[in-house]
């Protein structure tokens, strides 16, 4: 039961640590993008 329950929690972190690290993908992309606009600003 116990090896059950820690099996469990690590796969709520792995789904946590997912949806995490989709989140900071988000955010590089955004950061991407508004650079690549302001150097076409600039351009």
């Amino acid at each position: 039961m116990g090896t059950l329950r820690k099996s469990q929690g690590s796969r709520v972190a792995v789904h946590r640590e997912g949806r995490h690290s989709a989140a900071k993908a988000r955010v590089f992309i955004d950061l991407l993008a508004e650079r690549l606009r302001r150097e076409a600003v600039l351009r």
